[in-house]
């Protein structure tokens, strides 16, 4: 874990309890649908919006979270680490997004490794998702991302030894992460009351 949070309990509680809001769950979900539409349907545009879908992290923070909590900011002098991951995460993303157009687009390569790949694409995408989600949950302590990496694989998998679509898989477990982040986001609104004046500041 993150060791400034782990040095200090306070900080670290109130660190978890700011990411509480299920937002991230939200969109974490809502990209495995999208990537699952994706395969099942053949169409990349569901891929890409649920890609696109992360930028409103930001604005949703700033519409939910921050009228409960106010702003909030964790670890100042570490701007650069967080820039570095940031970095990190998008580039696994678009590595996903162009290693699966190689591997599924019109002109896609004919090798040997690249047709193991198009068989079991989706496991092996799913896999290196599972694996910036499990990094990032164990860096940052929030054990759910953790959580949700463990499940993500164990659903590939089952996919695999059952043969039940991979994407279908995905479609399931993405909706489930989607659902409980709706319930976290319920439950926070519920517990966290917005006050009026971060409301209106954040507005």
């Amino acid at each position: 874990m993150n060791p400034d949070l782990s040095k200090n309990p306070l900080r670290r509680k109130a660190y978890l309890a700011y990411h509480q809001d299920g937002i991230i769950d939200i969109l974490i979900g809502a990209t495995m649908i999208g990537f699952a539409l994706w395969i099942l349907l053949g169409y990349v545009l569901f891929t890409f919006i649920s890609w696109l879908s992360f930028g409103f992290y930001v604005q949703l923070k700033n519409a939910i979270t921050i009228p409960r909590f106010g702003y909030v900011r964790f670890q100042q002098a570490n701007r650069h680490t967080y820039l570095a991951i940031g970095l990190a995460i998008g580039l696994v993303l678009l590595i996903l997004v162009v290693g699966t157009l190689l591997i599924l687009g019109p002109d896609r390569i004919q090798l040997e490794p690249i047709t193991f790949l198009r068989k079991f694409h989706v496991q092996v995408m799913s896999g290196i998702g599972a694996a910036v989600m499990a990094i990032f949950g164990l860096w940052s302590g929030i054990g759910r991302l953790t959580a949700y990496a463990v499940v993500l694989i164990i659903s590939m998998v089952v996919s695999v030894s059952s043969g039940i679509s991979g994407g279908m898989v995905l479609l399931v477990t993405g909706g489930m992460i989607l659902l409980i982040g709706l319930y976290l986001l319920l439950r926070f609104i519920r517990q966290y009351p917005a006050h009026p004046t971060e409301a209106n500041s954040a507005s």
